[in-house]
This record gives structure tokens, sequence and C-alpha cells, in this order.
């Protein structure tokens, strides 16, 4: 039983991480499409790389 909900805490971290990847490959497009400021591609890289730690630590675990 614990180790289902384990697993289901990893594969959630998994998620997470990887929609936060997108969101910000997303915010990048749309900055650099609507010709926006330097804070927006900021912000989706920041988010990104969260994302990618998130995606990280739920396969290292």
């Amino acid at each position: 039983m614990l180790g289902e909900l384990f697993r289901t805490g990893v594969q959630l971290t998994q998620v997470i991480g990887l929609c936060c990847l997108l969101w910000g490959a997303f915010i990048i497009i749309a900055a650099i499409g609507a010709g926006r400021g330097p804070i927006d591609l900021a912000k989706g890289a920041l988010l990104m790389a969260f994302g990618v730690y998130l995606a990280g630590l739920g396969q290292g675990l």
C-alpha cells in the first residue's frame, strides 16, 4: 500500500516537472513571437529549469 503511494507520488512529480518544462517552452516561444522583453525569456527559462529539476528528481527516486 505504501509502495503504491510512493510510486504514485514519484509519477506525479515527473508529470508536474514535464508540465513545467512544456509551459516554460511555451512562454519562451510566445515571448519571442510577440517581441516581449528579456523578463519573459528569463521566466520561461527558470520555469524550464524547475521542470527539469522536478523530472530529474522523480527519476532519481
